[in-house]
């Protein structure tokens, strides 16, 4: 990854509310009263420990109250349940400015609205001609990502929260929450000449279908296999394209490191559709219903036999935005994320994808196709 120009990551959410206060106890200490009491607990008897009203959780004796966040894999720092991560960072002297970690010297300077430039803290204005080429592009990093763009600091701000809010759609959509060993790169170039640049190197047909009317790739022979999109407004409709894509694209990213073995083209792409039109809007039912009439529905079966990404109905799947293709597996998608009887059921089936190397017959194990095809199709037929 490039070298960063800041080193105030994360400033997403400079104005989001107050500091997390860091106990002022120092990690050393901290580590020892952890250690003695983990010593004090190990000698304690049954009777002794069942005298304080604790019980057995993992070999070691606790509250009942703290079962529940020791289930989530939570640690206590002083009175409060954090992450083993949040932990780590706490014990070294910082502290929590939005979705940043930060020292408390750079939290001063943060909270008069400066921004550290190659050492030296400067108004926005300046911070952002400083970080207006790629080479010094922003680089704002938050739990889970590293947004990384050469437009305005709002700007990258703004994706840098909603790929935070992305990310608590994504987990509660799957079932669970993937741990991630490092924050998944986001590339948001500032115009189309950037893009395509970077796109003629890293775009390829095995990456994904890579145009300026898609807007967004994956690029994973980059060194930091990034998510791509870029900076597009439509002044006819008010609307940034920018953010449909970028809806689209980081649930691909999302998808290879939490199900690296589901790779189905129609499951995948109907899932990172599903998002990037309707995690924030309703459907055009009507419109849906229309473009998926009668002999333009695709059975299930073939549906789920195309393979590779196309921009037309006659090889592979075609993803374009007319497609009855893309329309109908993200359909699908949504479909089954809001019926009582399916929407367990592909949760039932992301769960075991987490060992299966076969998605597909992992998927017609839970769900079964057929019935999953009458029940779709009368859905639509149904339709006002």
């Amino acid at each position: 990854m490039f070298a960063r120009v800041v080193s105030i990551c994360g400033l997403a959410l400079v104005l989001a509310g107050p500091a997390v206060a860091v106990p002022e106890t120092k990690a050393e200490e901290t580590k020892a009263e952890e250690k003695k009491a983990e010593a004090t607990s190990k000698k304690m008897t049954p009777a002794e420990a069942r005298a304080k009203g604790l019980q057995r959780y993992k070999g070691k004796w606790v509250k009942p109250e703290d079962i529940q966040y020791l289930k989530k894999g939570l640690v206590k720092s002083g009175d409060t349940w954090v992450t083993k991560s949040d932990k780590a960072k706490m014990d070294k002297g910082l502290v929590k400015h939005g979705s940043s970690w930060v020292t408390k010297e750079d939290l001063e300077f943060i909270k008069k609205g400066l921004f550290k430039v190659q050492g030296q803290w400067v108004s926005k204005e300046e911070a952002n001609k400083a970080h207006s080429e790629w080479d010094n592009a922003w680089e704002i990093e938050s739990d889970h990502y590293v947004v990384r763009t050469d437009r305005d600091f709002d700007f990258a701000a703004d994706f840098s929260q909603k790929a935070e809010t992305l990310h608590v759609k994504m987990s509660d959509f799957f079932g669970f929450e993937p741990k991630f060993l490092d924050p998944l790169p986001i590339y948001l170039f500032g115009d189309l000449e950037e893009y395509n640049t970077f796109a003629a190197q890293y775009a390829n047909g095995d990456e994904g279908f890579r145009s300026s009317a898609m807007g967004c790739f994956y690029a994973l022979s980059h060194p930091d296999a990034p998510t791509v999109t870029y900076y597009a407004y439509n002044d006819d409709y008010k609307y940034l394209w920018t953010d449909q894509w970028f809806h689209h694209i980081v649930p691909h990213s999302y998808m290879t490191e939490a199900l690296p073995n589901m790779a189905s083209t129609w499951l995948i792409n109907g899932i990172a559709s599903y998002f990037e039109l309707w995690s924030n809007y309703q459907p055009p039912f009507k419109e849906i219903k229309r473009k998926l009439a009668g002999k333009r529905f695709v059975p299930l079966a073939d549906l789920f036999e195309l393979e590779g990404l196309s921009d037309n109905d006659n090889q592979g799947f075609n993803i374009t935005p007319e497609s009855r293709h893309i329309t109908e597996a993200a359909f699908l998608i949504y479909f089954m994320d809001h019926h009582p009887k399916y929407q367990p059921k592909l949760k039932e089936f992301f769960a075991a994808m987490k060992k299966s190397a076969n998605d597909m017959k992992t998927f017609s194990k839970v769900i079964p196709v057929k019935q999953l095809e009458k029940d779709f199709k009368s859905y639509l037929k149904n339709i006002k």
